[in-house]
């Protein structure tokens, strides 16, 4: 079960959203006294440590969002925000580029929220913080297919930017998009998080935005493209 930390600035006006993510089987705290506490950079490594993801209520100003994001990169949890709509695509890029890994809006779905949640990988299931991390070990590379390959050429094509999911799928089989498609997007994408991991990368390298697509760790980009013999 994903442990979600819901910061905001008023618990009454974010009760009924906890119900729904806790109808949809999240376990969520819902705190306003935190949100405090981290705005002033208060040391809280043993209570993050406790959770999958921070979410940010739309309560929040952005002013305040820009030191929240500073204050929570340590910890290296994913951030996503929830808001009445999606902002275009330079605030979205901007955003991103200060951590903030997705948006849930209010034209969402119940099942797409469930989904966005679901796509970050749960501490209990392998992921752990920065403060946690392994030493980065590039040394040991792990194979990768020809579509994993293609897919990270891809990424590497836009670096510090968000790539959309159709235009992936157009490069990677020179198609329409299908669902399929789709799905098979996702396992891939999947697949190399955990391969990526494995060489001590963070857990989100490769960030979902959701909506939009997705973007690749400028870390990763560096290193893909010093051409180092991957196995193949």
């Amino acid at each position: 079960m994903k442990k979600i930390l819901f910061l905001t600035k008023n618990i009454l006006v974010d009760q009924e959203f906890q119900n729904e993510l806790q109808l949809l089987n999240f376990e969520v705290f819902c705190s306003s006294n935190l949100l405090e506490k981290v705005l002033e950079n208060a040391p809280l490594v043993d209570f993050f440590e406790c959770y999958d993801i921070v979410l940010l209520s739309d309560t929040i100003s952005d002013k305040e969002m820009h030191l929240l994001l500073e204050n929570i990169r340590p910890y290296s949890l994913p951030v996503i925000r929830k808001d009445a709509s999606l902002p275009n695509k330079e605030e979205m890029q901007e955003w991103s580029t200060r951590g903030l890994k997705g948006w849930i809006h209010s034209e969402m779905t119940k099942s797409e929220v469930r989904e966005l949640i679901n796509s970050f990988e749960s501490l209990e299931n392998g992921g752990q913080n920065s403060f946690q991390r392994r030493p980065l070990k590039i040394q040991v590379i792990p194979n990768f297919s020809r579509l994993e390959r293609s897919l990270v050429d891809i990424l590497c094509e836009h670096p510090k930017q968000i790539v959309s999911r159709n235009e992936i799928c157009q490069k990677l089989w020179e198609s329409n998009t299908t669902n399929s498609n789709l799905s098979h997007l996702s396992f891939l994408i999947s697949k190399l998080k955990s391969k990526f991991e494995q060489m001590g990368f963070e857990k989100e390298c490769i960030g979902t935005i959701w909506g939009k697509g997705y973007q690749i760790d400028q870390e990763i980009q560096e290193w893909w493209s010093t051409k180092v013999k991957v196995n193949s």
